[in-house]
């Protein structure tokens, strides 16, 4: 958590008023208490239920094999993944709007 893009990412998202809800196998984050319309959830399913965007920020087990169509009923959810778990290829063949970054092969 000490240099974890989501210090920044979820106080400036909150600011430009998006409402968050986070998920954290570790537990809830001293860091985003008191941020308004940002809510820390039990687990990932809950976190994502009714989401237009999934942000992962961290590259723990749990993350590595999601099903996104599962996890959102959004027809058009985007995910953003900060740590490169996923190809590029096979997101897009599920029909999931994928989003990678810093790969040489950037979308």
């Amino acid at each position: 958590m000490r240099d974890s893009t989501s210090l920044h990412m979820i106080p400036y998202l909150a600011k430009k008023g998006a409402s968050i809800t986070y998920y954290d196998p570790t537990g809830i984050k001293d860091s985003f208490i008191g941020i308004r319309k940002c809510t820390f959830m039990k687990n990932l399913s809950l976190a994502c239920k009714n989401v237009d965007l999934i942000i992962l920020h961290t590259e723990w087990d749990e993350f590595k094999s999601l099903d996104f169509k599962k996890l959102s009923n959004k027809r058009n959810l985007k995910v953003y993944d900060l740590r490169n778990l996923y190809n590029y290829d096979e997101m897009i063949k599920k029909n999931v709007k994928y989003y990678s970054v810093g790969r040489p092969d950037f979308n």
